[in-house]
């Protein structure tokens, strides 16, 4: 980026009112903005003028968005760009992603506030990213420079052993000059000296190799390297090293350890001979940098999958929506036909079966708008007992219970749990329901609601004694809409919903079934829980 009062930002979009409504708002915020109207005119603002930022479109004549992405990342890396787009395509977001966009925001915005959010933390990313790349090559040439200087005192001090006169001096001077190379290194130095017998001896570290590795290096002085990189790195010695000393062979590579916080580090190692018989390894710790890569590979596979599940549920909704759609459809043309002959009861029997198609679409939509709104609520987590919720649950459907002589039991050392409690007011009642609904044809119906496992993992579960579920199909029922059986009343909605709620609630839900008529155990674990000893008891009335 180029030096200047303010920071240079350039919009490219199609339509002028969002141009200006970018630069109306940005430049109350001290920001100089210029404006381009298609992604031709952008390229050529953006070589002319060098922006620190660029907002760009996807959707454009002639020369999309894409593109204009594509021609700022090969020509300047370090300029970064956020798309902003209406597309409201997933793919879009990736590929975008892919081609090095910063950041990717939708529009219609209608908080400007999530605008200048994202540029100020654009901006600053690319100021971090300057200023680190300007400190990496710094401290590049400052190790090469002063390890051009050590090899040199050491080429000097071979010269000067000679003369015995000044050899004491010659032996001191260097040993400082050493001394203060590495303890002024920013990167963490290790040396080693080949011994007679061909041994790489460690012979010790700077400062910042101890700050770096959380480790006291003097210990280990005159140690082999087979004996203290183990405990330096978790690992065996790298093949590599072994030939610096003998060829002359420079190498890096990358090591992962687990540092003795139990978390994961990544350190770059640079080995090369700095004299003869000696060699320096610079470690450098990235892990920083290998975090940042993995979040942003993720970020692309959440981004793919929730496409997919775009996809998926686009269809799913489209499908079922169609069918009372169709029903209404068929029906009207029947009761003009009945209208025009007075057949009231042909009319009564049309008006009532577009009651209730439409009553069956109403549901599919509040349906629909539940689902949707999982993992969306801001209402905190609490902590209550799990036992009285579920009692409260079993009251909800008290008249089916009775009616069907259904048996009901109710694990007494259900614990208090953290969670959001409404949300698992649903998730029982939705499994209950089902319990239910599949075991009302059998002769003793029986169902249990329990959990089981340890402390470190428990596992509540919803059991019955019902029809069962075909292993074919122990996945396929937490779909969007999926019924086993298409003549069975509700939306098919319950057990996606219970998926979605355990999902937000960092858990995991699974059905076991042993297959047809076996009966089924639906099960679900939770992310927090608590005994009723560490917490206080809340009310649980839903």
């Amino acid at each position: 980026m180029n030096e200047r009062l303010h920071p240079l930002i350039l919009t490219i979009d199609d339509e002028k009112n969002i141009r200006q409504s970018f630069r109306l708002y940005l430049e109350d915020y001290d920001f100089e903005v210029i404006e381009a109207e298609n992604g031709h005119v952008g390229i050529t603002m953006f070589e002319k003028y060098s922006p620190d930022l660029v907002l760009v479109d996807l959707r454009m004549p002639e020369v999309d968005g894409l593109d204009v992405l594509k021609h700022i990342s090969e020509s300047s890396t370090n300029t970064p760009v956020i798309v902003i787009s209406g597309t409201g395509v997933i793919a879009d977001a990736v590929e975008a992603l892919r081609r090095g966009a910063w950041d990717y925001i939708l529009k219609p915005i209608e908080d400007m506030t999530i605008l200048l959010h994202a540029v100020n933390k654009t901006l600053e990313r690319a100021q971090f990213k300057k200023e680190k790349e300007q400190y990496h090559e710094h401290l590049e040439k400052e190790v090469h420079e002063r390890t051009v200087e050590l090899i040199e005192t050491n080429d000097k001090l071979v010269l000067e052993i000679a003369q015995r006169a000044k050899a004491e001096m010659a032996v001191r001077e260097s040993e400082e000059k050493l001394r203060n190379i590495l303890e002024s290194s920013p990167f963490g130095i290790h040396v080693y000296q080949s011994d007679d017998r061909g041994n790489l001896l460690f012979i010790g570290a700077n400062p910042a190799a101890d700050w770096i590795l959380h480790i006291d290096h003097s210990k280990f002085a005159g140690k082999t390297i087979e004996e203290v990189y183990p405990l330096f790195f978790k690992s065996e010695v790298p093949a590599q090293l072994y030939r610096i000393v003998s060829i002359g062979e420079t190498t890096r590579f990358e090591q992962e350890v687990d540092d003795i916080a139990g978390v994961k580090k990544t350190y770059e190692i640079h080995a090369f001979q700095a004299a003869d018989g000696i060699m320096v390894c610079n470690v450098i710790d990235i892990s920083e940098r290998v975090h940042i890569n993995t979040e942003r590979e993720q970020l692309i596979s959440i981004l793919e999958n929730k496409n997919a599940e775009l996809e998926r549920f686009t269809y799913t909704v489209s499908h079922d929506l169609r069918t009372p759609l169709i029903t209404i459809h068929g029906f009207l043309g029947l009761l003009e036909d009945s209208l025009a002959t007075n057949d009231k009861e042909q009319i009564k029997k049309c008006l009532s079966r577009i009651g209730n198609a439409a009553t069956t679409m109403e549901e599919l939509l509040k349906s629909l708008l539940t689902i949707s709104q999982v993992g969306h609520s801001q209402k905190s987590m609490e902590t209550f007992n799990l036992r009285v919720l579920v009692e409260n649950v079993i009251e909800f459907f008290e008249h089916q219970i009775i009616e069907g002589n259904v048996k009901i039991n109710i694990d007494p050392d259900l614990p208090d749990v953290i969670a959001d409690r409404n949300r698992m007011f649903e998730v029982y009642q939705n499994l209950i329901e089902n319990a239910l609904r599949y075991s009302a044809d059998c002769p003793n119906p029986v169902i249990e609601i329990g959990v089981r496992g340890d402390e470190k993992r428990r596992i509540f579960f919803v059991k019955d004694n019902g029809i069962g579920i075909d292993t074919h199909y122990h996945k396929k029922i937490f779909r969007l809409f999926e019924k086993l059986n298409k003549e069975s009343s509700g939306t098919g909605i319950g057990l996606s919903l219970v998926k979605r709620i355990i999902d937000a609630h960092a858990g995991t839900v699974w059905v076991e079934s042993e297959g047809v008529g076996k009966g089924a155990t639906f099960c679900f674990t939770l992310h927090s829980i608590k005994e009723p000893k560490q917490c206080q008891m809340t009310n649980a009335t839903t």
